[in-house]
């Protein structure tokens, strides 16, 4: 199984948006509900709240405080996966609530200390 809680992850690519390498999610996961914050790049702030659909799958709400204070949000599905070193990677379609353009976005877990 593909737990989420007490993970953390970094973002490998993304296709657009303001996330970047140095970009952190936090999660945590209860019963299938998936909560969780970021910051980094160009995000001062943002949470996440959402379910997962399947083993494999989460349907995720995102809004963050940018680094020029403009407030965004959006929405996104993930799939995830183990990489070759057993860490979760997810790779998201996701896109901002005011466009309906999708963009593609993959994360990686990073290893526990």
């Amino acid at each position: 199984m593909y737990k989420l809680n007490k993970t953390k992850f970094s973002v490998i690519e993304n296709g657009a948006g303001l996330s970047a390498q140095d970009t952190v999610f936090e999660y945590q996961e209860i019963e299938n509900v998936i909560q969780g914050k970021y910051k980094g790049g160009g995000i001062l702030s943002g949470s996440v709240i959402g379910k997962r659909i399947s083993e494999r799958e989460v349907y995720l709400y995102f809004q963050c405080v940018t680094d020029t204070l403009e407030l965004r949000s959006g929405e996104s599905r993930g799939i995830l996966s183990r990489s070759n070193e057993e860490l979760i990677e997810i790779d998201f379609k996701w896109r901002w609530f005011d466009t309906e353009e999708w963009f593609p976005s993959k994360h990686k877990e990073l290893p526990q200390k």
